[in-house]
């Protein structure tokens, strides 16, 4: 006699969706370069340590995340509006 089998999965992912101005996201890529443990460090020392525990793997992935992607975007934002400046010119001087 065959035994029956089955097997149940619940998964749940959620994202949230932040967007910034310009200037919003220059900051906290500024925030970031010092990285995640001297981030740690300074809010340790200045806001102790029981609040931040429970969310220094995060923090450690937001500050991954940011120090990933940030930058690159922030370049492309200067190249635009550089092109868009060297276009405007052209068009004007024509």
């Amino acid at each position: 006699m065959a035994e029956a089998s089955a097997k149940a999965d619940l998964s749940f992912r959620a994202t949230v969706t932040l967007e910034l101005s310009e200037q919003e996201a220059a900051a906290l890529n500024e925030m970031t370069k010092y990285g995640i443990a001297a981030f740690l460090k300074g809010y340790k020392k200045c806001l102790g340590s029981h609040y931040i525990r429970p969310h220094e793997k995060g923090l450690t992935s937001l500050f991954e995340t940011i120090d990933k992607s940030l930058p690159k975007e922030l370049l492309k934002l200067i190249r635009y509006k550089k092109a868009i400046c060297e276009a405007e010119e052209k068009f004007s001087n024509s």
